[in-house]
């Protein structure tokens, strides 16, 4: 598997589609703009929110318009 971190808008990793094991970390200042982000992205394959507070990882599943979605 490969793990890429710090992963933006800019790059070619999230633009395009890729396949394997893979995961790109995208990093948001906060819930809406992370949501809008994986919202607005034109594949919507998976996302997923690394969280410990319940109610935002139900408004997570509920919100996502991904394919696959994850907490």
């Amino acid at each position: 598997g490969t793990l890429f971190d710090h992963v933006t808008p800019e790059m070619t990793i999230w633009r395009e589609e890729i396949f394997g094991p893979v995961l790109g970390i995208v990093r948001a200042a906060d819930y809406n703009s992370a949501l809008e982000l994986v919202n607005s992205h034109e594949f919507g394959n998976g996302s997923a929110v690394f969280t410990s507070n319940g109610h935002t990882a139900r408004e997570f599943v509920h919100d996502v318009q991904a394919g696959m979605g994850g907490v």
